[in-house]
């Protein structure tokens, strides 16, 4: 748990799980194929949970509807287990728990929990075997205090779901955080009284929303490579109205007195025009405190990893996404889009200048037109600041941080909720000296790496100055022992086409991406999300493909590259014997590499279910001797 949590900090949060249900359905007919299921996936996985509703005959939305229906009643009855829970399904009355948890936990009297439809992380790419089906789910938590009892009370519906449901989820799941200000009971002039979100202080929001542009470099390297891919979860370093150089220029006039742009202005803004960047003025930061003494993380690192910790992770967001991340999110989203389109002809928004914009602006929606997206019709970036629009908000004041993958591993949630709440933990808690100091530690390292320089700051460094220093301990041994299957702890893949099927509870590490460690990887400054060419192919096939087993293709096909051969006691006494035993070595060793390679990509062609890129062809036999 972190070092200054706690519910007098005046800050809540909420979480969403996104995940698909797998279920056996009941049919008048019984298939007539024999369902096979792997016996992987039955020892990991809890048994699929029967739906008795007759799914034969009727219309498909209703079938769907029912199967919708069914699901969300059984989540809703798994959490009504866990002591104090309330819950609803979307737009029907909660259920209360007992005993009552508000104003312990709870925000406010009416939060629950919220199961829905999720057809976002519909996967058509998974072929269940017949008499399986699935279903696309969401999970909404109540608004809750910071607090220690909100996270065991989060942990222990995770784990209800975890052991009941055979639940997954896959490469479009998310797992988002929002962190606010906690609800107030207000009264109107008519006496009637309502619950209502509320705000973050102008100052905490402003430094939040620094320390967030700042840490965007860092915090990245928490989450898949792909995710910022995704379009609703674009980095904000790259696709915000601040980083293409663009602010937003509102009016409104207000007919009551008080601040115009709170809840209770009654006029409505009114759109007008955007002014590039380099109309604004040349901004400085304040420099760096001069006596601010050693940062936590000077003293804790070595404390809670160890001297032999691992490299740094790197300070600058990768400008190029590893071809392997685009095979793998391709068939869900079709990346369409580029981030060259979003880029105007306006002075480079370094991290410096762009934290000198965020504390200019004097009022919240400034703040969150320059985090939002330019474009209002997506608007929702990695770092969603769109409830502090006038023009977007709902009502509820939160910050949602969008670009965790989704997962269901309670301690992953825990972790990450945790440091999403420290930033603003920091953010209203810490002096000057030490608020500045770390946004001067972000930049210094941020610059050695863009210009190829090593650096003494890393995520890690960071979550540890906020006071997540446990959590941060997690998620550097996580990351370095489990490489992506952190970040992949249940997706289920491997499916085939009928009867038979393969399922892996967990992304191998030789079938998904492994975290970039050091300096080195920091790359160059541009935004620039082409697909390598065919000359860094080649010269890279590692960041293209994911890495097959060993021996994967012996154990399909049988065949074996043959091993070198040719005459030691020739080699050693006739010179010219050696020289063509050599070079006949070296061409069946390059050979070999190349039909590996070839191999290595004709597996991960199949696997996206393309087909077979070329037909079979009989290999020739490349073992007599020269």
């Amino acid at each position: 748990m972190s070092l200054i949590s706690s519910k007098e900090n005046k800050l809540s949060f909420g979480i969403e799980l996104e995940f698909i249900i797998t279920f056996k359905q009941v049919r008048k007919t019984p298939p007539t194929s024999t369902t096979t299921v792997s016996e992987e996936e039955e020892v990991v996985l809890p048994p699929a949970l029967e739906c008795p509703r007759i799914q034969d005959g009727g219309a498909d939305w209703f079938i769907d509807y029912e199967n919708l229906a069914w699901c969300a009643d059984e989540i809703v009855k798994i959490i009504r287990k866990i002591p104090g829970a309330s819950v609803k399904v979307d737009n029907s009355k909660p259920i209360k728990g007992k005993p009552d948890l508000y104003p312990s936990i709870y925000a406010s009297p009416d939060e629950c929990w919220v199961v829905k439809e999720d057809v976002s992380v519909s996967d058509s790419h998974v072929h269940e075997p017949p008499g399986y089906s699935t279903q696309g789910v969401e999970v909404i938590s109540p608004a809750m205090w910071d607090c220690p009892e909100a996270h065991r009370h989060i942990q222990d519906v995770v784990t209800a779901l975890t052991h009941t449901l055979r639940w997954r989820v896959n490469l479009k799941s998310g797992f988002h955080v929002h962190v606010g200000a906690g609800k107030s009971k207000v009264v109107d002039g008519k006496g009637k009284a309502e619950w209502k979100s509320l705000k973050h202080d102008f100052h905490v929001l402003q430094r939040a929303a620094a320390l967030i542009w700042a840490a965007d470099h860092f915090l990245c390297y928490a989450h898949p490579p792909e995710r910022q891919l995704n379009t609703y979860a674009r980095p904000i370093t790259m696709a915000s109205s601040l980083a293409v150089g663009q602010e937003h220029l509102m009016v409104r006039v207000s007919l009551e007195e008080g601040d115009p742009w709170e809840w209770d202005g009654k006029g409505k803004p009114v759109y007008i025009s955007n002014q590039i960047a380099d109309r604004f003025p040349n901004l400085t930061i304040p420099p760096r405190p001069p006596k601010a003494g050693e940062p936590p993380s000077t003293l804790l690192r070595p404390e809670l990893l160890g001297k032999s910790h691992r490299p740094l992770f790197p300070a600058m967001r990768p400008s190029r996404v590893e071809r392997s991340a685009h095979d793998r999110i391709r068939p869900y989203f079709g990346l369409d889009w580029d981030v060259k389109e979003d880029r105007l002809k306006a002075a480079e928004m370094t991290m410096e200048r762009g934290i000198a914009y965020i504390m200019r602006p004097e009022s919240r929606h400034k703040i969150a037109a320059l985090m939002n997206h330019m474009d209002r019709n997506c608007y929702r970036l990695n770092y969603n600041f769109c409830q502090y629009h006038e023009m977007d908000g709902k009502g509820y004041y939160t910050i949602e941080f969008r670009e965790a993958a989704g997962t269901l591993d309670p301690t992953t949630i825990a972790a990450w909720s945790n440091i999403c709440l420290a930033i603003f933990r920091f953010s209203k808690a810490a002096s000057d000296a030490a608020f500045w100091t770390t946004i001067w530690n972000l930049i210094d390292a941020h610059n050695a790496a863009r210009a190829g320089q090593p650096h003494n700051y890393d995520m890690i460094s960071l979550m540890t100055d906020m006071g997540a220093a446990s959590e941060a301990s997690f998620l550097e041994r996580s990351l370095g022992e489990l490489g992506a299957r952190h970040w992949y702890p249940s997706v289920q893949c491997n499916r085939e086409r009928g009867n038979s099927v393969r399922y892996s509870s967990s992304v191998s590490s030789s079938s998904a991406p492994s975290p970039v460690w050091g300096p080195q990887a920091a790359g160059d400054d541009k935004l620039d999300y082409e697909q390598p060419s065919d000359s860094d192919t080649d010269s890279n096939p590692q960041s293209q493909q994911p890495q097959q087993q060993q021996d994967s293709h012996e154990s399909q096909t049988g065949w074996r590259p043959p091993r070198p051969t040719g005459s030691a006691s020739q080699s050693t006494t006739d010179p010219l014997v050696s020289a063509i035993n050599g070079t006949g070595e070296a061409y069946k060793s390059r050979r070999e590499e190349l039909r590996a390679r070839a191999d290595q990509f004709d597996e991960a062609w199949e696997r996206l279910q393309l087909g077979r890129r070329r037909p079979n062809i009989p290999r020739p036999d490349i073992s007599t001797n020269f």
